[in-house]
């Protein structure tokens, strides 16, 4: 199976979230809730009015429970001159609004965004843990690289020495897979994120044993 055949095993809910950051300022990302409704042209036109480089969206699926929550990130730049601005934002906002079951949300994404068939059908570049919405504030880890010998014990290793991301009192912690960092095929960087956080108070933990699960289920579609 490739990398959406086994996230379509795993996504078979309505996405409950859409969500756009500027330049990776995910701390001041702009939050819409399918439950609240659409957002105004008014207010697409006054957040796309200044200036910026990357408009990142990302969709969230179960959103509010952390032990199960899936987020794909999309990198809007110069490497996709489809749509831009106000237009970008109500083209996701239509993708939002219109969603059936993954699969066809992909083909629709692509066709509608990106002009071509695209998202999850590269290598992944890198497997980074981070903080949701805290992503550069606290720093993400880089787990793995494909260049690396895979080890589970250097994978733990490496987490140990970041109990800042290890347990938190800020947001779920997820697993980002990166892909087309580089910049190698023509169209946006992109990424997808999984779920391995289990809520203890007002704790966040990391569940190792999940976190594991998802990198070695992956660990083949990295140098495929």
């Amino acid at each position: 199976m490739n990398i959406q055949d086994i996230l379509s095993q795993h996504i078979t809910s309505y996405p409950d979230t859409i969500q756009f950051a500027k330049d990776s300022k995910y701390e001041e990302a702009w939050i819409i809730k399918r439950r609240g409704g659409r957002p105004s042209t008014e207010e697409i036109n006054a957040y796309v009015s200044d200036s910026y480089e990357t408009l990142i969206v990302e969709y969230m699926w179960d959103s509010e429970e952390s032990d199960k929550v899936f987020i794909l990130t999309i990198f809007n730049d110069d490497h996709n001159d489809l749509v831009k601005g106000n237009k970008f934002i109500e083209k996701t906002l239509e993708l939002f609004d219109s969603y059936k079951n993954f699969p066809t949300f992909i083909t629709m994404y692509d066709q509608h965004l990106i002009g071509k068939q695209y998202l999850l059908r590269h290598p992944i570049d890198e497997i980074n843990i981070g903080v949701f919405n805290h992503w550069l504030s606290v720093g993400p880890e880089s787990l793995y690289l494909p260049k690396e010998i895979y080890s589970k014990d250097l994978i733990t290793d490496k987490l140990i020495k970041r109990p800042d991301i290890l347990y938190t009192t800020l947001n779920f912690q997820s697993l980002l897979f990166r892909i087309n960092m580089s910049g190698d095929y023509t169209g946006p960087y992109y990424g997808f994120k999984t779920p391995i956080s289990i809520k203890e108070g007002d704790t966040w933990n990391v569940d190792t044993k999940k976190m594991i699960f998802w990198i070695e289920t992956f660990l083949d579609k990295v140098t495929t």
